[in-house]
């Protein structure tokens, strides 16, 4: 069973594919009380979207994580231990996740 921390992070990935970057209208790591609302509005949009659209739960979860996890590896220049703060996962599962995916190379930085 789904604690209630995990439904709404299950719920935010579920609506990202239809909307993709245009979710994030915030930056991280913080967000303004009237950005977040309006991200909240974006979700009901988008939830929306994808139920019309016949979008399936675990199709929308993986999706979203995978792109979840490239955006912030990105803007932490490559930084597992700083991308997994972002994140708010352990450094250890990130990496996990990162062999998962395939995103070794996802902001990596340059030497």
């Amino acid at each position: 069973m789904w604690g209630a921390g995990d439904f709404a992070f299950r719920f935010f990935i579920f609506c990202f594919r239809a909307l993709g970057p245009r979710l994030f209208t915030f930056r991280l790591p913080i967000a303004l009380p009237a950005e977040r609302a309006n991200v909240k509005e974006q979700l009901e949009t988008v939830i929306g979207l994808m139920v019309d659209r016949g979008i399936l739960l675990e199709e929308a979860v993986t999706d979203f994580e995978k792109k979840f996890i490239k955006r912030a590896l990105e803007r932490t220049e490559g930084n597992q231990c700083r991308a997994a703060k972002v994140l708010g996962i352990h450094r250890n599962t990130l990496s996990r996740k990162i062999g998962e995916y395939k995103l070794n190379s996802v902001g990596r930085r340059k030497a």
